[in-house]
């Protein structure tokens, strides 16, 4: 059973993560989710309510979300998620700004959507975050290129272990663990302030803590985690709370939301 999707639309060329909840997922080999009309993909198990599944390639469109263990009998519920075209950009005015930023810059072009996604990025390079990621890291990071990482997610299983966030045991990605052990680079913390009145945001940045420079994957991983913690608790109500962070638990362990849910 499919009850519901994060996020709810992406783009036509595909390659989104998706969260998908619901019921009755088995942890097979033939589990698959389906776009639309689009040839079904892999889907990563996660828990019996939950899997994340990778968007294929569409054309715009509300496309349903279904969901198969077997790969031939699909979920009779779905999720729609949307498909959004490719935004272009034509014209930039100004064309030029301070090298601190802040200068206002105003876009034209097409297939602008007016929603909460809606993001611009200067400069940059995105990286998906999977299998093989490190490796295409660690070249940059020689080459003194920053690496900017969101890590406060559940990875697939095999690329994480638990560790503490805020009281409770999450399942944490190795990745950066890993990518210090073998590069040396330092690692700082960012987080971004909004600010009231829809005014922008404030970047604010504090050191790593001293732990995540451990040669131990665990020990490295927990102090990432106590370092997004700190950043997390300067403005607890801005953090994303609806993310399911503690869906998944050490095997034997009580559900973490449904034991919510019975208080």
């Amino acid at each position: 059973v499919v009850a519901s999707i994060e996020p709810s639309c992406g783009s036509e060329r595909g390659g989104t993560n998706v969260t998908v909840e619901g019921s009755g997922f088995e942890k097979s080999s033939s589990l698959v989710c389906k776009f639309g009309a689009s040839p079904a993909t892999k889907a990563a198990w996660i828990s019996s309510t939950a899997v994340i599944c990778t968007a294929s390639a569409i054309l715009p469109s509300d496309a349903k979300v279904r969901v198969s263990n077997n790969a031939v009998d699909f979920s009779t519920t779905s999720s729609v998620f949307t498909v959004h075209a490719v935004a272009s950009v034509a014209e930039l005015t100004p064309s030029s700004g301070p090298l601190d930023g802040g200068a206002i810059v105003l876009i034209r072009g097409t297939n602008f959507v007016n929603n909460t996604l809606l993001r611009c990025r200067f400069g940059g390079r995105m990286q998906k975050a999977e299998a093989g990621v490190r490796r295409a890291a660690l070249p940059l990071l020689a080459e003194n290129f920053g690496v900017y990482y969101m890590p406060d997610h559940d990875p697939p299983e095999g690329r994480g272990v638990f560790v503490p966030f805020m009281g409770q045991l999450a399942h944490t990605p190795t990745l950066i663990a890993r990518m210090v052990a073998e590069s040396g680079a330092p690692v700082v913390f960012m987080w971004g302030e909004r600010l009231s009145g829809a005014r922008g945001y404030v970047a604010h940045y504090l050191p790593a803590p001293e732990g995540i420079y451990s040669s131990d994957v665990t020990e490295s991983t927990a102090a990432m985690n106590a370092g997004l913690e700190a950043c997390v608790r300067q403005r607890p109500e801005q953090y994303w709370w609806s993310y399911k962070r503690f869906r998944r638990q050490p095997e034997g362990s009580p559900t973490f939301y449904e034991a919510l849910r019975r208080r």
